[in-house]
């Protein structure tokens, strides 16, 4: 990936587009997520690689900082879960 110039937002743009600080789909993501799954909950994934992450539910790919992103992803929704931290 190279060099992360701090000062340029352009090299932090490459290195957020590149999944350099995307955390790690751990394993207590999955337990939590299938649990809410096996109660009957319909679950909607959102991530910059939500489509990507093999957890279960609908993914949806997006970025936490684009409003209208969650909008269309939280349309619907009853609950919202952030789960990053798990």
């Amino acid at each position: 990936m190279g060099e992360i110039d701090p000062t340029n937002p352009e090299s932090l743009q490459n290195a957020l587009a590149g999944g350099m600080f995307e955390p790690e789909d751990t394993p207590e993501q999955q337990v939590a997520l299938r649990r809410l799954e096996a109660r009957g909950h319909d679950l909607m994934v959102f991530g910059r690689s939500a489509t990507r992450s093999g957890l279960p539910g609908e993914a949806v790919d997006g970025d936490v900082r684009d409003a209208a992103a969650l909008e269309r992803a939280a349309a619907g929704c009853d609950a919202i879960s952030h789960s990053a931290a798990l």
